[in-house]
């Protein structure tokens, strides 16, 4: 193995995204994803992404995962709605509004997806918040 910096493909999306939705990440995040999620690469992955915000990392899900990737966001905001099978946002495939503090809005989550294969959270989820999650989500989730 060369010691020499191999650049990232996600870390390199994110350098010529110049225009459209925005894209947030931190960018030591990159080597992380791609460590964890290269084998969803090309398959039919269950992703959902917490604070999709702007919807720039809809879009980046999609080019990294590949078109038979089950993309899903959710957030707060009423606006994030437009996102859902738009193109300019990767085509993601569901979109959920609620309040990530809300079992009731994580009861309703996992009714809707029966699987889900990777939560990449980018909102601050506060402690209450992920014990929610995990007590709602944990026995839909695949190993």
């Amino acid at each position: 193995a060369s010691d020499v910096y191999k650049r990232q493909v996600m870390e390199e999306y994110f350098d010529n995204v110049t225009r459209g939705p925005g894209l947030w990440k931190w960018r030591h995040y990159f080597s992380v994803y791609e460590n964890h999620l290269k084998r969803f690469r090309g398959t039919d992955v269950v992703i959902a992404e917490v604070g999709i915000y702007s919807g720039g990392g809809l879009k980046m899900w999609r080019n990294y995962l590949g078109p038979y990737a089950h993309i899903i966001g959710v957030d707060i905001s009423e606006r994030v709605m437009a996102y859902k099978d738009n193109p300019r946002y990767g085509r993601p495939d569901q979109i959920f509004v609620g309040d990530q503090n809300s079992s009731e809005f994580w009861t309703r989550f996992k009714q809707s997806v029966p699987r889900l294969d990777v939560l990449v959270e980018q909102a601050v989820m506060t402690a209450p918040a992920t014990a929610v999650f995990a007590t709602s989500a944990r026995t839909s989730t695949s190993a």
